[in-house]
Order: C-alpha cells, then structure tokens, then sequence
C-alpha cells in the first residue's frame, strides 16, 4: 500500500514538473525538447577531462550513426533469427528494420534532454519542480 501511495504521489510529481518544465521550454525559451525528453533519464558521463554537454553531443552522434547503420547487437536467439532469414536470402538492413517494428529490437533513445545527472537527473529535477508548485499551489489556495 506504502508503495502505491508513494509511486503515484512520486510519479504525480515528475509529471507535473516534466510539464511546467515542458511549457518553460517549448513557449519561453523556444527550445523544441519533447515531454518525453524532459522525463527521459540522460547517460552518464565521467566529466573529469570534457565537460558534460560535449561528451552528450559526442554520444548523440554515434548512436545516431549506429541506428542508421542498424549496428545493434544481438543476443543468441535474436542472432539465430537473423542467420536464418540470412540464408533464406533476405538482407540484414531489411531484417534488423523487420525487427525493430515487431518490436524485438529496440533502439537507443536519443531524444534526451541533456542534464548532468551529477547534480540531478530529468526525474528528480521534475519532482523538485513539481513538489515546489503543489507547495506554491497550497498555499495560495489557502490564503486566498
């Protein structure tokens, strides 16, 4: 019960946060970040020799790249798979595609928004923000 509370009080307010922070961006400072960027958790980077934002553009690219390329790395079974239709004739741009609409393979997510997660991640940014409005929210109501 603890954990239903808790979860949908938690998630209430990465959502709320994620949409103020979606407004902020989107219609003030013209950025065209997607919701589901501002939610999305950035990677991890060892920020000791460049800083965060290059290391983010640099990862950005190859897993652009890597995506183009289909260069996505199989399991056993997902390998067994490929072979098979491999020797039936078919391409492995045109198999590796077939697999990701079946929903088999997935693709690294790179609509991101890039925040450090050294000082916050996207999610607990969002719950700040959206604990912070519900306090605002509170007390206007209650003193009005």
């Amino acid at each position: 019960m603890h954990d239903i509370i808790g979860g949908f009080i938690g998630l209430t307010l990465v959502h709320i946060g994620a949409a103020l922070r979606f407004v902020y961006h989107r219609f003030i400072i013209r950025d065209k970040y997607s919701y589901h960027s501002l939610i999305t958790e950035s990677p991890v980077f060892d920020c000791s020799k460049k800083s965060y934002k290059e290391q983010f553009k640099r990862w950005k690219q190859r897993q652009t790249q890597r995506n183009q390329a289909y260069d996505i790395d199989l399991d056993e079974e997902q390998q067994q798979i490929l072979e098979m239709f491999l020797k039936e004739g078919r391409n492995k741009k045109e198999i590796i595609r077939g697999m990701i609409e079946t929903g088999e393979l997935k693709l690294i997510d790179i609509d991101i928004y890039p925040r450090n997660p050294e000082y916050f991640s996207n999610r607990v940014l969002d719950g700040i923000i959206g604990l912070c409005f519900l306090i605002i929210l509170i007390f206007i109501i209650h003193y009005i």
